[in-house]
């Protein structure tokens, strides 16, 4: 995990105790959840009530609010929500140009950063335990559905590592 990161957060909890690494997971996850958003930048957009989120790039420049995170991890909702009153413009990949006109006007708490690197996406990958709830691109879209992840453990010599879920719905 990036060191910066993990320095902000600790490797404890409130009592002393060492972090679990399920509890550390969630952790790096929330403490990344709201950094700032560059332009072009891809991110899992929810677009309907229901659980449906797309893959869609940043049009314009969203900066973090700087504020510690363990003041971040105890604020109430009503209290986050006025903080990230700042809208989110994105676009859905298929259709990414960058031009504002064609943008859509996202909540930051609709909007979830995905890695800009490929150290980056290895140390999800890493923290994407057997049985983690996650977030998937169902095969042949652009969309992602929620799924528990089967295996992280398929490395494929000179390709993209894999990690094999199950949507939920697609049981048996």
């Amino acid at each position: 995990p990036d060191p910066v990161l993990l320095r902000t957060i600790g490797s404890y909890g409130e009592h002393g105790k060492k972090l679990t690494k399920k509890e550390l997971a969630f952790r790096l996850f929330e403490a990344s959840r709201f950094r700032t958003l560059e332009i072009g930048d891809y991110v899992a957009a929810k677009v309907a009530s229901h659980d449906l989120w797309i893959l869609a790039r940043v049009v314009k420049k969203w900066e973090a609010v700087k504020i510690p995170y363990k003041q971040m991890r105890e604020m109430s909702e009503a209290k986050s929500d006025s903080l990230f009153k700042e809208k989110v413009y994105i676009q859905d990949n298929d259709d990414y140009n960058g031009d504002m006109s064609s943008a859509r006007a996202m909540s930051r708490q609709q909007i979830l950063p995905l890695p800009r690197t490929y150290a980056e996406a290895n140390d999800w990958a890493t923290r994407a335990r057997k049985g983690f709830r996650v977030y998937a691109m169902y095969p042949g879209t652009t969309a992602l559905y929620c799924a528990t992840v089967i295996d992280n453990s398929t490395y494929c010599r000179n390709q993209d590592d894999i990690i094999v879920v199950e949507f939920d719905g697609d049981e048996g």
